[in-house]
């Protein structure tokens, strides 16, 4: 079975602060993101907590914002980490699925955030903490979280005016 969950990549105005939210229907922001059914291995997925890069400032020549699935962010190029605004953290979900059942997560290669006031960023997704394939825990029919980290490909500030940037992902569980 190959259930697709989504997730809303979003920018905050002038910050330059990233999350990743979940869209899990019209009435919840952090409810269920898709209930699969007691007959499949894999019965739910929650988003628990968003990714968040930081605030950070582009520099000249931009370069890469990561957030490892651990928390902890880096970055390269002339992109510099500013200590203010909300605190990085890697996106967490709790999974529901039967016990020693192998999961694969199917994450996209890029995504396109576009800007408000124009511009574009690349996010790329994960890695995942246990890898993108793993083996659930024996108490894995409670509920087990599993942290995601991602990587932002940030332009010069000409190319990547402040503002509002959008984007949507999915990615598929396939388990066994």
């Amino acid at each position: 079975m190959q259930p697709n969950f989504i997730l809303l990549l979003n920018r905050l105005a002038f910050s330059i602060v990233f999350l990743v939210l979940g869209l899990v229907s019209v009435f919840a922001q952090h409810g269920n993101i898709k209930d699969i059914g007691p007959h499949s291995p894999v019965t739910r997925v929650d988003v628990i907590t968003e990714i968040n890069f930081g605030t950070f400032y582009p520099g000249e020549v931009g370069g890469t914002i990561i957030i490892d699935p651990r928390g902890f962010r880096t970055a390269t190029g002339s992109s510099v980490l500013l200590p203010m605004g909300d605190i990085p953290n890697p996106i967490t979900m709790e999974i529901v699925a039967r016990p020693a059942t192998m999961i694969q997560v199917i994450l996209p290669r890029e995504i396109i955030l576009y800007g408000a006031q124009g511009g574009q960023i690349t996010f790329i997704p994960g890695p995942l903490e246990f890898g993108d394939v793993f083996v659930t825990p024996p108490d894995a029919d409670r509920g087990f979280t599993v942290n995601m980290g991602g990587t932002l490909e940030v332009g010069t500030i000409n190319e990547n005016p402040p503002g509002d940037y959008f984007g949507a992902f999915s990615f598929t569980i396939v388990s066994e």
